[in-house]
């Protein structure tokens, strides 16, 4: 479905359960706002997203601010487990059977707080989406505080026209089963001009190198 949905400041989702997204699951072109004052506590997901997932088609985008997630699970847990999860884009075929291109998903967190969830923070596996962190506490998770996917270079696009579409700022990312994970983040890769950037984030992790 398409259009907004907006969730008023001060509300609170709890107690929720489902297959994917304890809570919220976005589909479609949507778009999700929740204002501050939010808290979203004891959802459960069976599969991924204790709070919020994404379908593999999802072409939307959310935004978030001053918000609180704690004491949600995914159950049974996995090592990929997330309270935020972006699935990765399953491409249909057309008519002349050439793939559809990756829709772009785009999502800003500000002044917001993940912890002790029996779940990562936050996992997206797509390879095509634009996002903003700022002032974020994702602590004390059962797994990865951010695992993101890397946004692959353009090569039609010259190296120097590139840059980073995540921007982690001013943020604490500790106490959870490691800090960082997925190519915008670890490995050679991050030396791509496309990898996240991350600025003044206080992390307990030797591994988030970029």
């Amino acid at each position: 479905s398409s259009g907004t949905v907006i969730i008023a400041e001060n509300m609170t989702l709890q107690n929720g359960c489902a297959k994917q997204g304890g809570a919220i699951y976005l589909a479609g072109k949507g778009v999700l706002s929740f204002e501050k004052g939010g808290r979203f506590e004891n959802n459960v997901a069976r599969e991924n997203g204790a709070v919020i997932a994404t379908s593999d088609d999802f072409r939307g985008g959310f935004t978030g601010i001053g918000f609180y997630m704690a004491g949600n699970a995914v159950d049974p847990w996995t090592a990929e487990s997330a309270t935020i999860y972006i699935a990765a884009f399953v491409p249909e075929l057309d008519d002349e059977g050439v793939e559809e291109d990756e829709p772009q998903v785009q999502f800003g967190l500000s002044n917001g707080t993940l912890a002790n969830n029996r779940s990562g923070g936050i996992r997206v596996e797509r390879e095509n989406y634009a996002s903003g962190l700022l002032n974020m506490t994702i602590a004390f998770n059962d797994g990865i505080g951010l695992s993101l996917e890397g946004i692959p270079v353009d090569p039609d696009v010259a190296l120097d026209e590139q840059g980073p579409t995540t921007h982690i700022l001013h943020s604490v990312v500790v106490g959870n089963e490691g800090a960082c994970d997925g190519t915008a983040l670890v490995e050679e890769e991050t030396t791509r001009p496309t990898a996240a950037r991350i600025e003044y984030v206080i992390t307990d992790d030797l591994g988030c190198v970029n």
